[in-house]
């Protein structure tokens, strides 16, 4: 089978020169079910896919593999688009994590910070929060501005919960720089 002499001699490029265990499997199937499939039977606790930067148009007709997993996995995902020569060694710098206030968004700052920790890259923390509207009186004579303090939904600004995340990080020895 042409797959597997391929991905055998991926393997013998990349064993060679890593202090990494490296595996290879060839899976059958619909990609995105077999991909889906694999994660799980691996317990793969990140997904590093290579797209070809379809248009809208193409997406549609013949689907999107990064599309479909991004819907059904619950671990992350690295997407790699093409863009002409590939730098040889990746640089972050700055790993943004956004946050809405709950405990599953902020698992995704573990990933970042063990993604962060081989670049020396420093993880900020985002919460976009949409502002309130203002109060009108039923005459519309009076408008009141909404309280800067408060959003949309009647919560107060994000900065506590920002605040407290940044203690976590640092607490691990993480670089976080301030929102």
């Amino acid at each position: 089978m042409r797959e597997v002499t391929y991905l055998n001699g991926v393997v013998d490029r990349w064993r060679g020169g890593a202090n990494v265990p490296v595996t290879s499997a060839v899976l059958e199937g619909p990609v995105a079910e077999a991909l889906e499939e694999q994660v799980e039977v691996s317990g793969a606790d990140l997904l590093i896919l290579t797209t070809h930067g379809r248009g809208p148009l193409s997406r549609f007709w013949l689907g999107s593999v990064a599309d479909q997993l991004m819907r059904k996995l619950h671990v992350p995902m690295l997407l790699v688009r093409p863009q002409g020569d590939v730098a040889p060694e990746p640089r972050l710098e700055r790993i943004l994590v956004s946050l809405d206030g709950s405990p599953f968004a902020e698992e995704a700052i573990g990933g970042a910070m063990a993604l962060a920790k081989p670049f020396g890259a420093a993880v900020a923390l985002f919460m976009a929060v949409e502002p309130a509207a203002p109060i009108a009186d039923p005459s519309g004579l009076v408008v009141l501005p909404p309280s800067p303090n408060r959003t949309r939904s009647g919560a107060t600004r994000p900065r506590p919960t920002l605040t407290a995340s940044r203690r976590r990080l640092r607490r691990r020895a993480w670089r976080s720089p301030r929102t």
